[in-house]
C-alpha cells in the first residue's frame, strides 16, 4: 500500500516548497503520527495546493510570526490575520483548505488521523471523540503544542536517536491535551489509577532491562500491567520518579558504564549494545547524565 498522508514532502508540496529535514513519522495504534518543520524564507509562495481530503488532522504552530497569510476553508475565507509566534491552528483535513502565502513562515506541523483519537481515546482516559473543536484560521495561543512542537525540534537532525517511547510520549501528550482542551462534549476526565504494584514494577523494569539494546513502546509495558497507557505512564512515573523513556535512559547508560569499566569493548560497541544510535549519540547522553564523556570516565576509572 503506498505511503500516504499530508506531511513531509508531501505536505511540503501542497505549499510548493520542501521540508527539511524530513519528518519524524512513527506508527501509533496502528496509524501514523507525524511532525514536519516547513520554512521559506521566499517573501511569498503564492496560492498553494489543495491538499487531498482524508481523516486526519494538521496542529500548525509558528515558530515566528507570519505576517501575511489568506485562508480559505471549503470555499470560505477565513479572518484575515498575522499568526504569531507561538501561535496554533486546527486544519480538518476531511475540509477543503487553501491559502495565499504573502510572506516567510517558519512552522512545525503535528499530523495524525481521526482513528488515532479514538484509539487513543479508547485506550485511555478520556471520552472517545474523533471531533475536535478551535476556530479555524485564528491562530489561537497555546503554550503546550508550542512547547511539544520545540521539544521535538532537535529529533529532526537526528532522528535514529529517538526513541520509540519518546515518540509515544509526546504523541500521547498531544492526543491528551487536544482531546481535553479541544475535544467535542463534556468533561472528558475520569478518576486515573496512578499506583502500580512491586510486582508491576519488577515486570516493568525486567521488560526495560531485558531490551536494552532494542526499543519497547509504551503499549507493551502497559499491558504487561493490564493498564491503559495514560494510567501506566503517571502510575510509573509515581513509582519512580521520571517518565519510562527516562528510566531506559538511564538503564542504557549504566549499562554502558559497566562495559567501560569492565570490559575492553570500545565505546562504539558499547553505544550498539546498549541501544544507543551511535557513539557520538551515547556521548551526549552520559555527558548529560554523568558530567563527563564515556572516554573520560573509563581514564580516570582505570587509572
Amino acid at each position: 500500500m503506498p505511503d500516504r498522508g499530508a506531511y513531509g514532502n508531501r505536505v511540503a508540496g501542497y505549499a510548493r516548497i520542501s521540508a527539511s529535514p524530513p519528518s519524524l513519522v512513527h506508527t501509533l495504534f496502528g496509524q501514523k503520527f507525524a511532525f514536519t518543520r516547513l520554512t521559506s524564507e521566499a517573501p511569498g509562495v503564492g496560492l498553494t495546493t489543495k491538499i487531498p481530503n482524508e481523516a486526519a488532522y494538521i496542529i500548525s504552530t509558528q515558530l515566528r510570526d507570519f505576517a501575511h497569510r489568506q485562508l480559505w476553508i471549503n470555499g470560505r475565507p477565513c479572518p484575515h490575520l498575522s499568526l504569531l509566534q507561538g501561535c496554533s491552528n486546527l486544519y480538518d483535513l476531511e475540509d477543503d483548505i487553501i491559502a495565499a502565502v504573502k510572506s516567510c513562515f517558519d512552522s512545525v506541523q503535528f499530523y495524525f488521523t481521526r482513528r488515532s483519537l479514538l484509539e487513543y481515546a479508547a485506550a485511555n482516559d478520556v471520552r472517545a471523540t474523533s471531533t475536535l473543536e478551535m476556530e479555524r484560521g485564528l491562530g489561537l495561543p497555546d503554550a503546550i503544542i508550542a512547547f511539544l512542537g520545540h521539544a521535538l525540534l532537535p529529533t529532526l537532525a537526528r532522528p535514529k536517536e529517538v526513541s520509540a517511547l519518546f515518540k509515544e510520549h509526546t504523541a500521547c501528550a498531544l492526543y491528551a491535551h487536544l482531546l481535553r482542551t479541544y475535544g467535542a462534549g463534556a468533561d472528558n476526565k475520569r478518576s486515573p489509577r496512578s499506583q502500580l504494584t512491586s510486582a508491576q514494577v519488577r515486570r516493568v523494569k525486567s521488560l526495560i532491562l531485558g531490551n536494552l539494546g532494542g526499543d519497547v513502546s509504551l503499549l507493551e509495558m502497559a499491558q504487561e500491567c493490564r493498564l491503559s497507557v495514560s494510567h501506566f505512564t503517571r502510575a510509573f512515573r509515581n513509582a519512580t520518579g521520571v517518565p519510562p523513556h527516562r528510566w531506559l535512559l538511564q538503564q542504557r547508560v549504566a549499562r554502558a558504564k559497566d562495559l567501560l569499566l569492565n570490559s575492553g569493548t570500545s565505546v562504539a560497541e558499547i553505544a550498539e549494545a546498549c541501544g544507543f544510535a551511535d557513539q557520538s549519540h551515547l556521548t551526549r547522553v552520559f555527558q548529560q547524565m554523568v558530567g563527563e564523556s564515556p572516554v573520560a570516565w573509563r581514564r580516570l576509572r582505570k587509572m
